[in-house]
Protein backbone atom coordinates (compact mmCIF):
# COMPACT_ATOMS: atom_id res chain seq x y z
CA UNK A 1 0.00 0.00 0.00
CA UNK A 2 1.18 3.48 -1.56
CA UNK A 3 0.65 6.24 1.37
CA UNK A 4 0.59 9.43 -0.51
CA UNK A 5 2.23 12.16 1.64
CA UNK A 6 -0.13 15.67 1.73
CA UNK A 7 1.04 18.34 -0.72
CA UNK A 8 2.51 20.69 2.21
CA UNK A 9 5.14 18.08 3.40
CA UNK A 10 6.01 16.92 -0.08
CA UNK A 11 10.11 17.07 -0.95
CA UNK A 12 10.97 19.85 -2.72
CA UNK A 13 13.97 19.30 -5.14
CA UNK A 14 15.21 16.11 -3.58
CA UNK A 15 15.85 18.02 -0.12
CA UNK A 16 14.21 18.26 2.96
CA UNK A 17 10.68 18.04 3.82
CA UNK A 18 8.94 21.48 3.53
CA UNK A 19 6.57 22.03 6.05
CA UNK A 20 4.68 25.30 7.88
CA UNK A 21 7.08 24.69 10.62
CA UNK A 22 10.09 25.20 8.19
CA UNK A 23 8.32 28.20 6.75
CA UNK A 24 7.74 29.91 10.20
CA UNK A 25 10.87 29.18 10.90
CA UNK A 26 12.41 31.21 7.47
CA UNK A 27 10.19 34.12 8.83
CA UNK A 28 11.73 33.81 12.33
CA UNK A 29 14.96 34.35 11.18
CA UNK A 30 14.15 36.81 9.14
CA UNK A 31 11.84 39.20 11.27
CA UNK A 32 13.42 38.19 15.06
CA UNK A 33 16.72 39.46 15.71
CA UNK A 34 17.35 37.24 18.63
CA UNK A 35 16.53 33.93 16.86
CA UNK A 36 18.57 35.76 13.30
CA UNK A 37 21.66 36.11 15.95
CA UNK A 38 20.77 32.12 17.27
CA UNK A 39 20.69 31.16 13.31
CA UNK A 40 24.16 32.22 12.50
CA UNK A 41 26.17 32.42 15.74
CA UNK A 42 24.69 29.15 18.13
CA UNK A 43 27.13 26.45 17.38
CA UNK A 44 25.50 23.51 16.90
CA UNK A 45 24.06 20.95 19.72
CA UNK A 46 24.30 16.88 19.22
CA UNK A 47 21.05 14.66 20.03
CA UNK A 48 22.50 13.76 22.82
CA UNK A 49 20.03 14.38 25.68
CA UNK A 50 22.47 15.19 28.53
CA UNK A 51 24.21 17.89 25.79
CA UNK A 52 21.26 19.54 25.39
CA UNK A 53 20.20 19.76 28.79
CA UNK A 54 23.10 21.65 29.43
CA UNK A 55 22.49 24.30 26.39
CA UNK A 56 19.03 24.99 27.56
CA UNK A 57 20.52 25.32 30.98
CA UNK A 58 23.17 27.96 30.05
CA UNK A 59 20.68 29.57 27.92
CA UNK A 60 18.25 29.48 31.68
CA UNK A 61 21.36 30.74 34.02
CA UNK A 62 21.71 33.44 31.52
CA UNK A 63 18.45 34.60 31.20
CA UNK A 64 17.63 33.98 35.10
CA UNK A 65 20.71 35.88 35.64
CA UNK A 66 19.80 38.66 34.30
CA UNK A 67 16.28 39.06 35.85
CA UNK A 68 18.08 38.69 39.27
CA UNK A 69 20.28 41.54 38.54
CA UNK A 70 17.48 43.43 37.52
CA UNK A 71 15.02 42.85 40.13
CA UNK A 72 17.88 43.05 42.57
CA UNK A 73 19.15 46.14 41.76
CA UNK A 74 16.02 47.91 40.17
CA UNK A 75 16.25 50.75 43.83
CA UNK A 76 19.38 51.80 42.80
CA UNK A 77 19.81 51.08 38.90
CA UNK A 78 16.92 51.78 36.05
CA UNK A 79 17.04 48.50 33.98
CA UNK A 80 18.64 50.19 31.04
CA UNK A 81 21.40 51.07 33.09
CA UNK A 82 21.44 47.13 34.08
CA UNK A 83 21.28 46.39 30.41
CA UNK A 84 24.21 48.98 29.71
CA UNK A 85 26.30 47.49 32.10
CA UNK A 86 25.60 43.74 31.47
CA UNK A 87 26.73 44.82 27.54
CA UNK A 88 29.58 46.23 28.77
CA UNK A 89 30.50 42.93 30.42
CA UNK A 90 29.98 41.00 27.48
CA UNK A 91 31.99 43.68 24.96
CA UNK A 92 34.94 43.25 27.97
CA UNK A 93 34.35 39.09 27.76
CA UNK A 94 34.71 39.06 24.05
CA UNK A 95 37.32 41.34 23.97
CA UNK A 96 39.69 39.21 26.24
CA UNK A 97 38.58 36.21 24.03
CA UNK A 98 39.95 37.76 21.18
CA UNK A 99 43.03 38.62 22.86
CA UNK A 100 44.04 35.44 23.88
CA UNK A 101 42.78 33.19 21.23
CA UNK A 102 46.21 33.40 19.08
CA UNK A 103 47.87 31.93 22.65
CA UNK A 104 44.80 29.51 23.35
CA UNK A 105 45.66 27.87 19.57
CA UNK A 106 49.57 27.82 19.87
CA UNK A 107 49.00 25.99 23.34
CA UNK A 108 46.63 23.56 22.09
CA UNK A 109 48.65 22.94 19.17
CA UNK A 110 51.16 22.15 21.38
CA UNK A 111 49.50 19.49 23.80
CA UNK A 112 48.04 17.65 20.91
CA UNK A 113 49.57 15.02 19.72
CA UNK A 114 51.66 15.32 16.47
CA UNK A 115 49.24 12.24 14.43
CA UNK A 116 46.22 14.51 15.24
CA UNK A 117 47.54 18.04 15.07
CA UNK A 118 46.59 17.28 10.73
CA UNK A 119 42.79 17.44 12.40
CA UNK A 120 43.29 20.23 14.62
CA UNK A 121 44.77 23.11 11.85
CA UNK A 122 41.61 21.75 9.67
CA UNK A 123 39.10 23.02 12.14
CA UNK A 124 41.03 26.27 11.90
CA UNK A 125 38.71 27.85 8.87
CA UNK A 126 35.34 26.70 10.90
CA UNK A 127 36.65 29.06 13.81
CA UNK A 128 37.69 32.17 11.83
CA UNK A 129 34.66 31.90 9.79
CA UNK A 130 32.30 32.31 12.30
CA UNK A 131 34.23 35.10 13.96
CA UNK A 132 34.30 36.91 10.50
CA UNK A 133 30.57 36.13 10.55
CA UNK A 134 30.40 37.58 14.19
CA UNK A 135 32.74 40.36 13.54
CA UNK A 136 30.79 41.72 10.28
CA UNK A 137 27.57 41.31 12.32
CA UNK A 138 28.95 43.58 15.23
CA UNK A 139 29.94 46.30 12.41
CA UNK A 140 26.72 45.85 9.67
CA UNK A 141 24.96 48.85 11.39
CA UNK A 142 27.60 51.20 10.23
CA UNK A 143 27.39 50.03 6.84
CA UNK A 144 23.49 50.21 6.96
CA UNK A 145 23.76 53.79 8.54
CA UNK A 146 25.99 54.67 5.39
CA UNK A 147 23.44 53.39 3.44
CA UNK A 148 20.75 55.11 4.68
CA UNK A 149 22.11 58.10 4.34
CA UNK A 150 23.02 57.75 1.04
CA UNK A 151 19.28 56.87 0.02
CA UNK A 152 17.77 59.56 2.22
CA UNK A 153 20.53 62.26 0.28
CA UNK A 154 19.43 60.58 -3.08
CA UNK A 155 15.70 61.42 -2.26
CA UNK A 156 16.24 64.77 -1.32
CA UNK A 157 17.90 65.73 -4.16
CA UNK A 158 14.85 64.67 -6.39
CA UNK A 159 13.30 67.64 -8.06
CA UNK A 160 10.03 69.44 -6.72
CA UNK A 161 7.92 67.56 -9.81
CA UNK A 162 8.34 64.55 -8.15
CA UNK A 163 7.69 65.86 -4.70
CA UNK A 164 4.86 63.75 -3.79
CA UNK A 165 6.93 60.65 -4.34
CA UNK A 166 9.56 61.92 -2.58
CA UNK A 167 7.68 62.20 0.15
CA UNK A 168 6.22 58.69 0.06
CA UNK A 169 9.24 57.62 -0.46
CA UNK A 170 10.99 59.52 2.43
CA UNK A 171 8.42 58.60 4.91
CA UNK A 172 8.51 54.91 3.87
CA UNK A 173 12.43 54.83 4.01
CA UNK A 174 12.40 56.37 7.54
CA UNK A 175 9.96 53.65 8.67
CA UNK A 176 12.45 51.00 7.74
CA UNK A 177 14.81 53.09 8.91
CA UNK A 178 13.35 52.71 12.39
CA UNK A 179 12.03 49.54 12.29
CA UNK A 180 16.17 48.42 10.97
CA UNK A 181 17.76 50.78 13.53
CA UNK A 182 15.82 48.57 16.52
CA UNK A 183 16.32 45.06 14.20
CA UNK A 184 19.80 45.77 14.19
CA UNK A 185 20.46 47.33 17.91
CA UNK A 186 18.84 44.13 19.18
CA UNK A 187 20.74 41.53 16.80
CA UNK A 188 24.17 42.80 17.76
CA UNK A 189 23.21 42.76 21.30
CA UNK A 190 22.38 38.99 20.77
CA UNK A 191 25.73 38.41 18.67
CA UNK A 192 27.90 40.20 21.88
CA UNK A 193 26.04 37.26 23.93
CA UNK A 194 26.79 34.74 21.73
CA UNK A 195 30.42 35.66 20.97
CA UNK A 196 30.71 35.60 24.76
CA UNK A 197 28.63 32.42 25.90
CA UNK A 198 31.26 30.84 23.09
CA UNK A 199 33.97 32.50 24.46
CA UNK A 200 35.20 33.71 20.38
CA UNK A 201 32.97 30.20 19.64
CA UNK A 202 36.62 28.33 20.16
CA UNK A 203 34.37 25.13 20.38
CA UNK A 204 34.45 25.14 16.75
CA UNK A 205 38.65 24.25 16.91
CA UNK A 206 37.84 22.28 19.98
CA UNK A 207 34.63 21.15 21.58
CA UNK A 208 36.90 20.84 24.98
CA UNK A 209 37.85 24.90 24.49
CA UNK A 210 34.31 25.92 25.31
CA UNK A 211 33.99 24.90 29.33
CA UNK A 212 37.69 25.92 29.92
CA UNK A 213 37.98 29.07 28.49
CA UNK A 214 34.28 30.37 30.08
CA UNK A 215 36.71 29.24 33.09
CA UNK A 216 39.17 31.28 32.26
CA UNK A 217 37.26 34.41 30.85
CA UNK A 218 34.95 34.74 34.02
CA UNK A 219 37.96 34.67 36.57
CA UNK A 220 39.70 37.56 35.31
CA UNK A 221 36.80 39.32 34.55
CA UNK A 222 35.46 39.10 37.89
CA UNK A 223 38.59 39.36 39.16
CA UNK A 224 39.57 42.52 37.60
CA UNK A 225 36.33 43.63 38.55
CA UNK A 226 36.23 42.67 42.11
CA UNK A 227 39.62 43.94 42.11
CA UNK A 228 38.82 47.57 40.42
CA UNK A 229 35.56 48.09 43.48
CA UNK A 230 33.28 50.17 41.13
CA UNK A 231 29.71 49.04 41.99
CA UNK A 232 28.02 51.41 39.88
CA UNK A 233 25.97 52.80 42.12
CA UNK A 234 24.85 49.47 44.13
CA UNK A 235 25.39 48.67 47.88
CA UNK A 236 29.30 46.61 48.21
CA UNK A 237 27.14 43.82 49.50
CA UNK A 238 24.70 43.40 46.69
CA UNK A 239 27.21 44.27 44.13
CA UNK A 240 30.19 41.50 45.64
CA UNK A 241 26.88 38.81 46.11
CA UNK A 242 26.00 39.22 42.74
CA UNK A 243 29.40 39.12 41.28
CA UNK A 244 30.18 36.33 42.88
CA UNK A 245 27.04 34.43 42.47
CA UNK A 246 27.56 34.75 38.56
CA UNK A 247 31.00 33.74 38.72
CA UNK A 248 30.24 30.55 40.80
CA UNK A 249 27.21 29.41 38.56
CA UNK A 250 29.41 29.62 35.37
CA UNK A 251 32.29 27.77 36.88
CA UNK A 252 29.38 24.77 37.98
CA UNK A 253 28.11 24.91 34.48
CA UNK A 254 31.84 24.33 33.35
CA UNK A 255 32.30 21.63 34.93
CA UNK A 256 29.36 19.88 34.28
CA UNK A 257 30.02 20.18 30.58
CA UNK A 258 33.41 19.57 30.73
CA UNK A 259 32.83 16.33 32.37
CA UNK A 260 30.11 15.72 29.59
CA UNK A 261 32.94 16.06 26.57
CA UNK A 262 35.39 14.04 28.57
CA UNK A 263 32.40 11.07 28.99
CA UNK A 264 31.66 11.28 25.72
CA UNK A 265 35.46 10.90 23.90
CA UNK A 266 36.34 14.16 23.49
CA UNK A 267 40.36 14.81 24.68
CA UNK A 268 43.05 17.58 24.83
CA UNK A 269 45.56 15.28 23.41
CA UNK A 270 43.56 13.51 20.94
CA UNK A 271 43.05 16.75 18.86
CA UNK A 272 39.21 17.65 18.03
CA UNK A 273 37.80 14.10 17.12
CA UNK A 274 35.41 11.98 19.60
CA UNK A 275 37.30 8.87 20.39
CA UNK A 276 34.86 5.61 19.76
CA UNK A 277 33.63 4.60 23.00
CA UNK A 278 35.07 1.36 24.97
CA UNK A 279 33.60 -1.85 24.88
CA UNK A 280 33.73 -3.87 27.89
CA UNK A 281 35.99 -6.82 27.41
Amino acid sequence: MVVQQPERFRRRGGGGLTTPRTTLRVLAVMFLPWQAAKFLHKPAVGRDPRGRLLDRLAFWRAAVGLAVVVFASHEHQTVREVLGNVRDKTEQTGQYALIGLPAVFLVLLLVTRSAHRRRLLARLPRLLRRALIGFASIWSPIVWFAVFVGFFTLVEGWTDADSLLRLVVFLGGVAVAIFWALWTSVFVTCTLYWAARTSIWLSELHPLLAPVASVGLVLVVSGLEIHGGDTKGLPYWLWLGLNLCGLVSTLVLAFFEYRHLRSSGYRFRDGPTRLPARRPV
